[in-house]
């Protein structure tokens, strides 16, 4: 009976899903409809490296990033990412570090999403394209303000 008469005050006052998530937003349904990207996203010490630099430089700058990969080029302009996956991909290849050039193994196309976007549509996006990484900021002008992992939540 109860549960009948929550039912129908929530239809006769037109209780909606956005309304549920401002009275429980630690819940599922408030996480998905609430909290967006820049909640959620690292902004400091953000690895970025010039394409350019030395292996050794990469190496660096990856692990002092902590994020498993490392930014090409600048906040206000990004020119690609390296993953550590794209690292044991290119050591796999070739023995020779020397040989080993930014630019080759760099990804072009990373995803970036905006700030704004809802955690949820930014998580599912990841899940579709299997990656745990997501850049924040502007694809358009691929410029980058945070990265987003799917594991920090």
């Amino acid at each position: 009976m109860g549960d009948a008469i929550a039912v129908a005050l929530m239809e006769a006052r037109a209780f909606q899903h956005e309304d549920f998530a401002r009275f429980h937003p630690g819940g599922s349904l408030g996480r998905k409809l609430l909290v967006k990207v820049k909640d959620m996203m690292r902004t400091d010490n953000l690895p970025f490296i010039d394409a350019g630099a030395s292996f050794t430089e990469l190496l660096l700058r990856m692990s002092e990033g902590r994020l498993g990969l490392v930014m090409v080029g600048a906040p206000a302009h990004l020119e690609g990412i390296v993953t550590d996956g794209d690292l044991r991909r290119a050591l796999m290849k070739n023995n020779d570090l020397t040989n080993i050039h930014i630019p080759e193994i760099m990804t072009i196309t990373p995803v970036i999403v905006d700030a704004d976007e809802y955690i949820n549509t930014a998580e599912h996006l990841m899940i579709e394209r299997k990656i745990a990484t997501i850049l924040v900021g502007s694809a358009n002008e691929r410029s980058i303000c945070g990265v987003y992992q799917i594991y920090n939540t």
